[in-house]
């Protein structure tokens, strides 16, 4: 996920790290130096020094004022593919564990969430028409939605396994109420989402003349970071209730083996 700390660090890395700077900055460091371990004149090597490391001052900043949006813009789209990139072989593992059941309803939950995420990622024109806080905002929103959708749904995957595993009915119809309430929860964020990619669908085409709906873009971003909170507690809130029905499976077969 993609932080504001996260991003400024590799902003100063680009603005300080660009082959002009670095190039300018050796320059200049090497030609005041070179006084002090070679017989030269120094007011030569002196001013070519600090007129080099002026130059690579005045780069950083005028890269700094005037292509700091570009360059964050960017960085953001990097770290967005890394991590991408990086959850894909993670989130195929769990397609293929909620795909063992008989029960189709999770893993085509999850393939909707990431077909809709992937939408919204290829849909960058958005990013034009709200300032930079907004769309930092509304992105670290859709990220915790998306990380709660997906531990609910391991959750799910864990339930259902649970269930194959007990043998009493009620212990089964217990893990199942609780698998439902999850999968409903993770229906309700995939519809949200779906909702906001048209949102942001019509935003990324409207024409500049016009100007952007910010009072619509951030009724989404409020929306969209509520029902993030929202899903992160409710899945947290079933870490305890999953640990008592774990408790009631291990009671149920120490009572069937006593039988």
């Amino acid at each position: 996920m993609a932080d504001r700390a996260q991003i400024r660090r590799r902003l100063l890395l680009r603005l300080f790290g660009h082959p002009l700077t670095v190039g300018l900055s050796l320059l200049g460091t090497t030609s005041v130096l070179t006084p002090l371990f070679f017989p030269v004149d120094a007011p030569i090597p002196l001013f070519v020094g600090i007129t080099s490391l002026a130059g690579a001052g005045a780069w950083v900043l005028l890269r700094a004022l005037y292509g700091a949006d570009a360059i964050t813009t960017s960085i953001q789209q990097d770290i967005e593919a890394e991590e991408t990139t990086s959850a894909a072989a993670v989130l195929d593992a769990l397609d293929a564990e909620l795909s063992a059941d008989d029960d189709p309803r999770d893993e085509e939950l999850l393939r909707d969430l990431r077909r809709l995420l992937v939408a919204i990622q290829e849909q960058g024109q958005w990013r034009e028409h709200v300032n930079r806080a907004a769309a930092e905002d509304l992105q670290l929103g859709l990220n915790k939605l998306f990380e709660g959708s997906v531990a609910a749904l391991r959750r799910s995957a864990e339930l259902a396994r649970m269930s194959r595993e007990v043998r009493s009915d009620k212990a089964r119809e217990s893990l199942a109420a609780e698998r439902e309430v999850l999968l409903a929860d993770v229906r309700a964020s995939v519809e949200h989402v779906a909702r906001l990619v048209g949102e942001l669908e019509i935003l990324a085409t409207r024409s500049d003349d016009t100007g952007p709906d910010l009072s619509r873009i951030r009724t989404e971003i409020a929306a969209s970071l509520e029902a993030a909170h929202v899903a992160v507690a409710q899945v947290e809130s079933f870490g305890d209730t999953t640990s008592d029905a774990r408790r009631r499976m291990l009671a149920a077969k120490k009572h069937q083996e006593k039988q």
